[in-house]
């Protein structure tokens, strides 16, 4: 009986390989450090929360809200680092050209699939498995059931392992490694977020534009209303964490019996995401991959339908018509740059930043327009479909600034590494433009990439702060008279927000890209340091705030570390309070933390450029 399993075993599970995949990344000096820190920064919580006397009705309601923290926080370190380890599992083959060896070998393709999935996800796993006791000890202080701890480890588990699945398909289509990062990061807010963001405003704009007879009808029923409510919640981990910790009734109304518990619906949604993708896996590694499809793409776009000569008047026509598709804003960018300064400097007279515009990813028309019309169009409907303001304002604000946290960074992050990794370095560093302009040239084409996001928020927002809202069926009543200065004044502070965030992002990125050798480490690093600044280090303040010490002010400091937190505390200082002294304060500490911060880090970038990367590209 031990012997059919065995041979089951090995023809699933590929031990060589997964030993291979393992020890590589677990010999690695970087692997050693964030498991290290990872677990020492977790046990502070507990140790900052360890009461000195006999606990309160008070403290256990806090340290439910520090278990939330907590747990939200190992969610999304997690999830940042799922792309990082699983985006050269494919693609990494690919680029080493060492895919075709595992074809060669006797290994067959479902164990080859299994193993690079077990071998990316191990390295996580092993992390949150090490984080775990300081979870235990918030549930030793109270206010926490055991099972609640449980069932909120269990989303925890099932996103993560759907989403390295969800990386390992993108890993599988992508021939970069640093290409199936992005992607990933991408694909994981799509399926995590995106799609119970788009359900919800689907419904609530379906229940806008439905007739009266419908609504009746919807309004007589209201448990399968509610039920579908709830169930909704289990699209997204963020909420589901959310109910288990208050006990579900954040989301399910008083005396409604659920069909399925929340957190076993994501679990089955997840579950769903995994089928899916490893699917396609199986499916896809069975086909020897593509030197022979890259050439056979390029021979296609080099010569004609009949193969007789090549095609250099269609590539032109399609080059000229990408031109046209060019944005107004870009045009006028590169026509003004292409001047010359006569009375005062040009900042647009940069030639590396028109050749990022013209020939790189984000000069690309059709990126441009997917960071802007589809995010103004969902802002928009957002407005016209919400019935409060405040909520409104809230989504728009928070969507738009977490479009912001996971493209710019992929984009500045790798303005210098991938000239490296290119071998292009050594042509920028033999032109006559001191490396100053480089990387003036390369970070600021990086933020014109993502200012389509900015520009989109803003215009969502001020059709909130004029929109009339007496159509609706419920009046507003419930926030405060507000004059369209005040609002004017509020949505003013959150576009600074919003642009400051991708200013300070962009510096960020060219810092750790101007000091990292590799793409994906530059990654990596932008990635976790902008987690660290806008999650951890807020949350690690709220912490030690907790058991009576914190006073309001050091509430509002809290906020102005984060962007997020700016955002929710102008907006609801705004919207809800009775005094306009808490966004001003807020704001104005927000842009003293992060204006002179993009500058230090801007000054360091260009240090470090200047005096290594003038020398050698290593």
């Amino acid at each position: 009986m031990s012997n059919p399993l065995m041979r089951l075993a090995q023809n699933v599970f590929a031990w060589p390989l997964i030993q291979r995949e393992l020890v590589a990344l677990l010999r690695t000096r970087r692997a050693f450090w964030l498991l290290l820190m990872s677990t020492l920064v977790s046990f502070l919580v507990p140790l900052a929360r360890w009461p000195s006397g006999s606990g309160s009705i008070a403290f256990f309601d806090e340290n439910v809200v520090v278990f939330l923290m907590f747990i939200v926080t190992q969610l999304v370190v997690a999830l940042l680092i799922v792309p990082a380890v699983t985006a050269g599992a494919f693609a990494g083959e690919r680029e080493r050209e060492t895919y075709d060896l595992l074809h060669s070998t006797l290994l067959p393709p479902s164990s080859i699939v299994v193993s690079k999935f077990l071998a990316a996800l191990g390295y996580v796993v092993l992390l949150l498995v090490a984080a775990a006791p300081a979870g235990c000890l918030l549930y030793m202080l109270g206010g926490l059931g055991l099972a609640t701890v449980l069932e909120t480890y269990a989303v925890v588990f099932a996103c993560v392992l759907s989403s390295g699945v969800v990386c390992l398909a993108i890993s599988m289509r992508c021939h970069r490694t640093t290409h199936a990062a992005i992607r990933g990061y991408v694909w994981v807010a799509v399926w995590h977020l995106g799609v119970y963001l788009l359900l919800g405003l689907s419904m609530q704009l379906a229940y806008l534009v439905a007739g009266d007879e419908l609504r009746r009808l919807l309004l007589e029923d209201e448990s399968m209303v509610a039920q579908v409510n709830y169930l909704m919640n289990g699209l997204c981990p963020i909420p589901v964490v959310a109910g288990l910790a208050f006990g579900d009734a954040i989301h399910r109304p008083t005396g409604m019996q659920p069909i399925v518990p929340v957190w076993l619906a994501y679990v089955g949604y997840a579950g769903a995401i995994s089928l899916f993708h490893f699917a396609y896996l199986l499916r896809r590694v069975r086909r020897p991959d593509a030197p022979a499809e890259r050439a056979s793409r390029v021979d296609g776009m080099a010569h004609d339908s009949d193969g007789s000569r090549p095609s250099v008047q269609r590539r032109r026509r399609r080059r000229q018509k990408r031109q046209r598709r060019l944005a107004l804003g870009t045009r006028v960018l590169l026509r003004h740059g292409e001047q010359e300064a006569t009375v005062v400097p040009n900042p647009f007279a940069n030639p590396v930043f028109a050749k990022e515009l013209r020939a790189e990813f984000i000069g690309r028309a059709w990126y441009r327009s997917v960071l802007f019309w589809p995010p103004l169009a969902l802002f928009v409907i957002t407005a016209v479909a919400t019935e409060w303001e405040w909520e409104t304002a809230m989504f728009i604000a928070l969507f738009a600034l977490g479009m912001i946290v996971l493209i710019v960074p992929g984009t500045s992050a790798t303005c210098v590494t991938k000239e490296i990794e290119q071998g292009n370095f050594d042509l920028l560093r033999s032109t006559l433009l001191p490396m100053r302009r480089i990387l003036s040239g390369k970070l600021f084409a990086a933020l014109f990439g993502g200012l389509g996001i900015v520009a989109a928020a803003a215009i969502a927002l001020a059709l909130v702060g004029v929109f009339d809202p007496s159509n609706h069926s419920r009046g507003r009543s419930y926030y405060r008279d507000m004059s369209i200065a005040q609002k004017t004044s509020a949505i003013a502070m959150v576009v600074t927000v919003l642009f400051l965030t991708a200013v300070f992002l962009t510096c960020l990125g060219g810092l750790f890209s101007a000091t990292s050798r590799r793409s994906m480490a530059a990654l990596v690093k932008t990635y976790a340091a902008a987690a660290a600044l806008f999650l951890g280090v807020p949350f690690l303040w709220m912490t030690m705030m907790f058991g009576g010490s914190g006073s309001e002010g050091a509430v509002q400091l809290a906020a102005a570390m984060s962007p997020f937190g700016t955002c929710v505390w102008i907006l609801a200082t705004t919207f809800r309070a009775s005094t306009d002294d808490g966004p001003v304060s807020v704001f104005v500490t927000f842009v003293f933390f992060y204006g002179p911060g993009s500058v230090l880090l801007w000054i360091g970038a260009n240090a470090y450029f200047r005096a290594h990367r003038l020398r050698d590209d290593g």
